[in-house]
């Protein structure tokens, strides 16, 4: 598994994660193992950093004098036939294995114990290429954390850092309106608060000539005022372990404990069968809150979807799901290529809309002039009316996405004369303008 991540600079980081075969497994599959990991070394770039790391089922020892700049001086035990393939790879790819550099304790060292004999071993690696020893801090096991396996977690700290979110992203999420909590409108107190609070702010508006300006005021002393009243909406995603918190913890604690006790004494089988027993009923009780939380939350959203409620049906949804990703999906050029960059993406579909929306017509004009003729309806010139306003907010839908200015329709529907007026203003100065903000 591959994945390569953006540094800070123009330096990318490369990781690997490779399971290598055990002993028992026959030496060609193993030599297919190594031969598609090289075939997977050298197509990494040489400006990148690098780490592989797994569980690589081998021993490579501790004698450093053989296999000099690939092991350092504090390796353990000796190596076997795995370890001799992975010594080869490593200095056959200028690569260093970072758990034999550090002067630790055996049981900072080790990550497996055999079954049988019960002599702990170091068959988990993180390497790196030698260039880059300095990065690497320390790399050690941890033996308090139980990941629910036979082997010792292995951690490595690293000096380098990743590069920061693009300073366009970063601008865009903060231009962002916060989502106003409307639902606070469904108590009349409320109501009659925003709508006095909307009704005293809308008298201090300085008078204003320019439409693109008086708009950007009254836009902003709206939502001003109703983020002071209302607060902002609180979205949490919900997820089945957050009903079952307290529950959950227990459990974790007493594997945990039982963990610790069995570690502190790995030959005894009684303390093993015990960490066993507890490991299978926490599996068992998680599945059984997991179907429950399930279960409860399908017949929630069928009961939504079966009383035609859209808005509490997709509110769920989203509430289980989370947001929709919003990530550009990839499209076929003129020639059937695959686009997967953003930039060729968004002009293909400008070519795509462009040869679409702009076909050649031929249109007889003696045809258009033989169609009859409906009487001119000259009150549409007239600028709009306080009632077609008051007509027009009616008829917002609510429970929907505001647009950018982030003012929903509940705020104009609850807003109060007040509001209803000074809109009507700025729509009739925008239609003698004949300008759109």
């Amino acid at each position: 598994m591959v994945m390569r991540l953006p540094l800070k600079g123009k330096t990318q980081l490369t990781l690997i994660s490779a399971y290598a075969p055990t002993m028992s497994y026959e030496q060609e599959q193993k030599e297919l193992f190594y031969e598609k990991l090289a075939h997977l070394l050298n197509s990494v770039s040489k400006h990148d950093k690098l780490l592989l790391m797994g569980d690589f089922n081998a021993r490579v020892g501790s004698d450093s004098q053989s296999w000099p700049d690939v092991i350092g001086a504090h390796g353990v035990g000796r190596k076997n036939s795995n370890g001799q393939m992975l010594l080869t790879l490593c200095s056959e790819h200028g690569l260093t294995v970072t758990n034999t550099l550090y002067q630790l304790p055996d049981i900072h060292k080790v990550t497996w114990m055999h079954p049988r004999s019960k002599r702990w071993h170091q068959i988990d690696y993180i390497i790196t290429r030698r260039q880059d020893i300095r990065d690497v801090r320390i790399t050690r096991a941890i033996r308090g954390a139980d990941c629910w396996t036979d082997h010792t977690l292995l951690r490595s700290k690293l000096s380098f850092s990743t590069a920061s979110a693009h300073h366009t992203h970063r601008r865009r999420k903060d231009s962002t309106k916060k989502k106003l909590d409307v639902l606070k409108l469904s108590h009349p107190e409320t109501k009659e608060v925003l709508a006095a609070n909307l009704r005293e702010q809308i008298k201090k508006l300085p008078a204003e000539n320019n439409p693109e300006k008086a708009w950007k005021n009254f836009r902003k002393l709206l939502y001003g005022t109703s983020e002071l009243t209302l607060g902002h909406a609180r979205r949490k995603h919900q997820d089945w372990f957050d009903n079952n918190n307290e529950e959950i913890t227990r459990l974790l604690s007493q594997n945990q404990e039982a963990f610790t006790t069995w570690l502190n004494d790995k030959n005894s089988t009684a303390k093993h069968d015990h960490l066993k027993h507890l490991r299978s009923k926490v599996q068992t009780e998680l599945r059984r809150m997991k179907d429950k939380w399930w279960e409860s939350k399908a017949t929630e959203l069928q009961q939504y979807a079966d009383e035609h409620n859209t808005r509490k049906f997709f509110a769920g949804l989203k509430a289980v799901y989370g947001p929709s990703s919003n990530a550009m999906a990839p499209v076929r050029s003129a020639d059937g290529t695959l686009l997967t960059e953003k930039g060729d993406i968004t002009e293909r579909r400008r070519q795509h809309f462009s040869q679409l929306l702009n076909r050649p017509s031929n249109i007889d004009q003696q045809a258009i002039q033989d169609m009859p003729q409906r009487p001119l309806m000259t009150f549409l010139d007239d600028p709009s009316s306080l009632e077609e306003t008051q007509k027009a907010i009616k008829q917002l839908q609510g429970g929907k996405a505001p647009g950018p200015d982030g003012i929903p329709s509940e705020i104009l529907k609850e807003g109060g004369e007040a509001v209803t007026a000074k809109l009507t203003e700025l729509l009739q100065m925008f239609w003698r303008e004949g300008t759109v903000p």
